[in-house]
């Protein structure tokens, strides 16, 4: 079974690195929590700065890294 993990911030640098390696590796599905879209994964498209909005998207995540930045 596919361990599911969603990264905050994956279409930044910091973001990026794990999405990088994780795709590499069998038995992980990806979840990007960005302001934009991300080509290579499955997007929910949100503000961050809104955690009331966003607490839903944390059900059913395995692992959630929380890597964006709130400028």
């Amino acid at each position: 079974m596919n361990k599911r993990v969603l990264i905050t911030g994956m279409r930044g640098l910091i973001g990026g690195m794990p999405k990088e390696h994780l795709q590499q590796v069998e038995g992980y599905e990806l979840t990007a929590l960005n302001r934009r879209n991300v080509k290579w994964a499955r997007t929910i498209q949100a503000d961050i700065s809104d955690i009331e909005s966003i607490k839903p998207d944390f059900k059913g995540q395995d692992i959630v890294m929380v890597l964006a930045a709130y400028p």
